[in-house]
């Protein structure tokens, strides 16, 4: 029997064939691996880097962040978070054109997201940070203001500072300066604690609840019915740089049948006039009853800088 030998043409739709087939079975393949891949990335949207496995690090202070997703499709993604007392987790399909998880911090602690993807379970560890800051050393003077009474109330005068208030403290440097243990640490979203240490081995601590409009810092004032400005926080997430300007008021009074009585404004942020201090220290009603000679108030704005 002789061999079949087909033509050449024809062997050659054949091969043709044959390698069409292998291609449409690798890249069918290919195509059903990339539908089920999802990945995970962290970064500012334009400059993205893989997300490790060490998951998503945070501080207090860094809220919302994204981790950004590559996946075929944005069908049957699925997201929550293991522990919503330290961050909660939103899946945002069109973030700025991209799919992206939203990571909102509610408190310190080690928690994961868990990620379902067309029924493949993904986790995520997320960490997030207390953030603290050491005073440095630096103090700037932001006002000083004082009121003594007369026939006619109280009317402004204008003394010395640093005498001023030495004769009142006892020294120049003491409260004003501040001291270098002071520290503040931010324990929650909502909520930071100020520690200090003082040179005859006393301490003082307490905590404040706090908010953040913009870079300007709130507290709550000792009389919990009104936010006051404590200054200025600088937070660079991308070099890891956190500076606070932190400011609070030095006060003193006397009047006719009170004691002269001084002290350091930690429960109160700035003064910014008379009425702020008659709030804080309701010696008189206001400037009109200031009307003998030894009537007297006084405050002074102070900043500190911590980083």
């Amino acid at each position: 029997m002789k061999p079949v030998t087909l033509p050449l043409p024809l062997l050659k739709s054949l091969y043709y064939v044959l390698f069409a087939m292998v291609v449409v079975i690798v890249l069918g393949g290919c195509e059903k691996d990339d539908e089920n891949e999802i990945r995970f990335y962290t970064g500012n949207g334009s400059e993205e880097r893989l997300l490790g496995e060490e998951g998503l690090l945070m501080d207090i202070l860094q809220t919302p962040a994204m981790i950004f997703l590559k996946a075929a499709s944005g069908d049957q993604i699925k997201v929550h978070s293991e522990d919503t007392a330290v961050v909660g987790a939103t899946y945002n399909p069109d973030y700025l054109g991209k799919r992206c998880i939203e990571v909102r911090v509610a408190g310190v602690g080690k928690t994961h997201i868990c990620v379902s993807y067309r029924g493949e379970e993904h986790i995520i560890p997320v960490v997030v940070a207390s953030r603290s800051v050491a005073y440095s050393g630096q103090y700037r003077l932001e006002g000083f203001r004082c009121y003594q009474g007369s026939s006619k109330g109280g009317v402004e005068i204008f003394p010395e500072m640093d005498s001023y208030w030495e004769s009142r403290f006892n020294s120049s440097d003491g409260f004003i300066k501040g001291f270098p243990n002071d520290k503040i640490e931010f324990i929650s979203v909502d909520k930071l604690r100020f520690s200090s240490d003082f040179e005859d081995g006393t301490s003082l601590s307490y905590e404040k609840y706090f908010q953040m409009r913009n870079d300007s810092l709130f507290m709550r004032s000792h009389a919990e019915n009104r936010w006051e400005f404590y200054g200025k926080v600088n937070h660079n997430v991308n070099s890891d740089q956190l500076q606070l300007t932190y400011s609070i008021h030095f006060w003193t009074y006397s009047s006719t049948g009170h004691f002269t009585s001084f002290g350091r404004g930690h429960d109160g942020g700035f003064i910014a006039n008379y009425s702020d201090f008659f709030y804080y220290y309701p010696v008189f009603e206001d400037l009109n009853q200031m009307t003998s000679e030894n009537d007297e108030i006084a405050w002074c704005n102070v900043s500190y800088s911590f980083e």
